[in-house]
């Protein structure tokens, strides 16, 4: 089992509603909890702030509604994963795993994404971005695959595209002018 370190569980309530809404109920459902781990050996920081609000805005946008596991590793182990479900003897860069069920305390298990921390650092350094925007994009194209995204044709590549760049461009991690992006 992989060894990994919780650096943070956050809850992220729905906005309040307005007076000419109904009333907040005294008890709110989180819309999503979000736990970022890492099995990393390096004391790389994690934008986990950052990941946490991404990955909430994206569930509470799409309606969405549970928990999602982010799991930050390196490429033995995501070589590894793609070898055992995907059949391809090669580390990628995200994995996805839909784990639709109850966790203990009744929220809904959305699922787990594992995103390459050495494929963010090779990305950054080919290409000049940062190894933690790069991380944020895995994690929301991650988390669109969860919830149902795909590219395996044209058309759902086109769409996939539309809703990473629109989430990405929402929190400030890409300009206006960004094309159809890298889904």
């Amino acid at each position: 089992m992989i060894n990994r370190r919780t650096d943070r569980i956050a809850m992220a309530l729905p906005p309040k509603q307005t007076k000419r809404s109904r009333p907040v109920a005294s008890h709110r459902r989180p819309s999503a909890i979000i736990n970022v781990q890492r099995d990393l050996r390096s004391d790389a920081r994690l934008p986990t702030t950052r990941l946490v609000g991404l990955l909430s805005q994206i569930l509470e946008r799409e309606r969405r509604h549970g928990a999602i596991h982010l799991i930050v590793t390196r490429d033995p182990v995501m070589r590894r994963l793609n070898r055992e479900f995907r059949g391809k003897n090669r580390p990628t860069d995200v994995l996805s795993f839909p784990l639709l069920g109850a966790q203990g305390n009744g929220t809904e298990l959305i699922g787990e994404i594992y995103c390459s921390h050495d494929h963010c650092r090779r990305w950054s350094k080919e290409n000049g971005g940062t190894v933690n925007d790069e991380l944020l994009r895995l994690a929301a194209h991650g988390c669109l695959h969860l919830l149902g995204y795909d590219h395996h044709n044209p058309r759902d590549q086109k769409h996939m595209a539309a809703a990473e760049n629109r989430y990405l461009l929402a929190a400030g991690l890409i300009s206006a002018r960004v094309g159809e992006g890298r889904a």
